[in-house]
């Protein structure tokens, strides 16, 4: 679902030192942009072994599908690997580093202790089917 940003107007906000929140980051259209861009992406790859998937996760299988951009997330073990079965993951768009630059050149304006620079290098794109949410979980790798 792409959220038009201006209906909810709430100001970016510092929530712990280093930590900012931006509502409305994105405007509409480009939420829109990411979404059509993504779903090429995942045209690209589709019926290869780094296509957009439901994985497996400890005894059951995730509800949403997800598509690894830069590194691929495989699990059983967990570990993150650049191609699967010979096929490459797909690379992050240039586009991405553009919007994690500008990412942090707003929350710096809210707090000096935002980090001046990040490098992109894995992205992971989710797709919620109606019905499907991500229970609450920690990334620890």
């Amino acid at each position: 679902m792409l959220i038009d940003a201006s209906a909810l107007p709430r100001p970016p906000k510092r929530l712990m030192p280093g930590v900012v929140h931006l509502p409305n980051f994105l405007q509409l259209e480009q939420q829109a942009e990411l979404v059509v861009q993504t779903r090429e992406i995942a045209r690209s790859v589709a019926g290869t072994p780094v296509a957009m998937r439901r994985p497996m996760v400890g005894k059951g299988q995730m509800k949403a599908h997800l598509l690894s951009l830069g590194w691929f997330w495989a699990t059983n073990p967990y570990r993150l690997v650049r191609q699967v079965d010979g096929y490459a993951v797909p690379p992050v768009p240039d586009n991405f580093q553009d919007i994690a630059d500008q990412v942090l050149a707003a929350a710096r304006e809210v707090d000096e202790a935002v980090g001046e620079t990040i490098r992109v290098e894995t992205a992971l794109v989710n797709f919620y089917p109606p019905g499907a949410g991500m229970g609450e979980h920690v990334d620890a790798e």
